[in-house]
């Protein structure tokens, strides 16, 4: 584009300030449920807690074959995936049977 002496340039149209900010939030909503959805998600995983009453016995069967009793006035927490298996008995007592399994320790 050539300007001769005494013209005025015209201004180039700017980026609308609507669809920037529109595009900024957009990232930043994706941006925010990666960071606070996919840890909370854990695939394949069965994460499950158990509880007994005052009184209350119960034998648990596990999906590898491993057993729980748990006595009166207790809790634990089961978490399976296909790479592990985690048990936390947070209060109370249990007897725990465990089934070999060598691709989860």
């Amino acid at each position: 584009m050539r300007v001769q002496a005494g013209e005025t340039l015209r201004a180039l149209p700017q980026a609308v300030p609507g669809r920037r900010r529109r595009a900024y939030f957009g990232f930043a909503a994706v941006g925010l449920i990666a960071v606070v959805g996919l840890p909370s998600v854990k695939f394949l995983s069965q994460l499950h807690t158990y509880t007994t009453q005052v009184g209350e016995q119960r034998v648990l069967q596990l999906p590898d074959g491993s057993t729980v009793q748990l006595n009166t006035q207790s809790r634990v927490k089961i978490d399976f995936s296909t790479s592990k298996r985690q048990i936390w008995l947070s209060r109370g007592e249990a007897l725990f049977s465990v089934s070999r399994d060598p691709r989860r320790p």
